[in-house]
């Protein structure tokens, strides 16, 4: 199995690592506010995983790094797409204002995935639930795991902590 994984720096992307092979990119060697396609162009995989979060400050930049995120779904042949969310990432989780640009830039990526999966993409949500010790993190990890191999269906977000679907 091959995987592409976008946010390699990530707590979560670090113990995924010692999990799960596959090619790994942190914000150096991909960055989505200036990306660089080329390295992608002739690119087959069977998963790419998405646990980005690009600390945008504007929301022209918010935009700019999902325009980013929506060329590279059509440019990577892949088999499943799964984009990691949170809970600032959904319309009945985000209460706060306190990171505007992070819940927009979360639930953009929510919608890229909802409007790609109504063409031949195969685009998984994920809500990984709140991680603050490695054990959590672990146990989020092998969940994620397992899940791989049953996935759930498109269009929905599926959240590992609860080991159900929860609403946008």
């Amino acid at each position: 199995m091959t995987n592409l994984i976008l946010g390699a720096n990530s707590r979560f992307g670090k113990i995924l690592k010692n999990y799960l092979p596959g090619t790994y990119l942190t914000r150096q060697e991909f960055d989505l506010s200036n990306p660089n396609f080329d390295q992608f162009n002739t690119l087959t995989v069977d998963n790419i995983i998405f646990l980005t979060a690009s600390n945008a400050s504007s929301f022209q930049q918010v935009g700019k790094n999902c325009d980013s995120v929506f060329k590279l779904l059509d440019i990577v042949k892949y088999n499943t797409a799964w984009i990691f969310t949170s809970g600032l990432g959904t319309f009945s989780g985000s209460k706060n204002y306190e990171n505007v640009y992070y819940s927009t830039e979360k639930m953009l990526l929510n919608f890229v995935a909802f409007k790609k999966n109504h063409t031949t993409h195969n685009i998984k949500i994920i809500h990984p639930g709140h991680m603050s010790t490695v054990e959590e993190y672990a146990n989020t990890v092998n969940n994620f795991l397992q899940l791989m191999g049953d996935p759930p269906n498109k269009n929905l977000i599926w959240s590992l902590a609860r080991n159900s679907y929860i609403p946008y």
